[in-house]
Parts: structure tokens; sequence; C-alpha cells
């Protein structure tokens, strides 16, 4: 699985941007616009073609993902912590609607103990942050791990076999893309890595 996840800031030309990205190919995309409101949110959904709402997953205001018929949501770790007992039946609602339901995790022991709840599970920081320098890589290895993980965390072109090697099941890039001058060009380059090496472990198995 490939995921993108959007700047936490607007960009210009970012629904642009989006439109090529999904035309190049993009499996999913993850809306993370941390402050937004929910007129925010729903103004940046309007402004993408709704061709590609079934392949979009917003992380605030969950409840657009029923208005505009998404792809799914998925819990910041806060809010998984703050949903605490009733977590289980709050996933089984969204999944049973035909949702897909995903959340953050900062360590293995966590996804070991909460993430098979989930359709798939961000683990980061994989290697160390582009977006965020003060989080250094920590190469978690999930090959043990029963849950469908995503690595996150300084994911680019050149390390994707990496990610690969310590048992993911895809990887979502951020800073890779919105750091860069031409993020559609860029994306090219780490999808071609990504069928290249995944791809190619699926014909060996």
């Amino acid at each position: 699985m490939l995921v993108v996840i959007t700047s936490e800031k607007k960009i210009d030309k970012e629904a642009e941007y989006i439109h090529q990205l999904f035309e190049k190919g993009l499996p999913a995309l993850h809306i993370r616009k941390p402050g937004w409101s929910m007129n925010e949110y729903d103004a940046f959904l309007k402004d993408i073609d709704d061709k590609y709402y079934t392949k979009i997953v917003v992380h605030n205001h969950h409840e657009l993902a029923t208005k505009f018929r998404l792809k799914g949501i998925h819990l910041r770790e806060k809010d998984r912590l703050r949903l605490g007992e009733i977590l289980g039946d709050h996933i089984k609602a969204y999944q049973d609607n035909d949702f897909s339901v995903s959340s953050s995790f900062h360590s293995t022991d966590e996804v070991k103990t909460t993430a098979s709840a989930f359709d798939y599970a961000f683990l980061s920081p994989v290697f160390s942050s582009i977006s965020k320098k003060e989080y250094p890589g920590r190469k978690f290895d999930v090959a043990d791990l029963k849950a469908t993980v995503i690595g996150l965390g300084g994911i680019d072109h050149h390390n994707i076999a990496m990610v690969e090697k310590l048992g993911y099941s895809g990887i979502a890039v951020l800073g890779a893309l919105w750091q860069r001058k031409d993020p559609v060009t860029h994306f090219s380059q780490v999808m071609k890595s990504y069928h290249t090496v995944f791809t190619k472990m699926k014909t060996i198995l």
C-alpha cells in the first residue's frame, strides 16, 4: 500500500497537485491538516474531483467521511487513547459502513496490543523524519507483527527496499514530496521504486 499524506499547511496549487498524483496512480491520500475547521476541510474536499473520494481518508472531522463517501477515517493517537474502552465499537461502527479505519503508532508494543483491530496502522518514525528534524529514525522491525503496518517517517525513493526488508506492508510519504519544488515528478520516482520493491517481493513469494 502506498499512501501520501498532505502537508500540514496549505500550499499553493494543492488541489491541482493532488489531482495529478491521483492521475499518476496514487492509491490513497490521507488529509491531515491540524487546526483546520470543519468548514476548511469541507472546502478543501470540494476542490477535489469527487471521482477520487473513495481514495481519500480524513484525520479530522470524521463525519465528512460519511458526507462525501470517502475511503475512511484515521484516528490520531490521542483520539485512540481518548476512546478507551469504546475504541473497538467505534472502529466497528465505521467498518460496518464500509469505511476503512487506520491509526498512528510510535512503538511496536502499541502495534502488538492494539493495531489488529484497524485496517492498517502507521508506525513512525522508521527513518529520521524529513519534515520533522527532531524525530530520529528507529528502524522498527515489524516482520513478526500480524497487523498491516505502513512505514512512515523519512521514507523516500532511495530507502523503500529497506522498508520492505523490515517487514512493512507499504509506505506513507509526506516530507519527501511536499518539501520538493515539484512533488508530482518526485512522486513518480517514489511510486516506481515502491512498485519495483513490493511487486518483486510478491512475485518471489
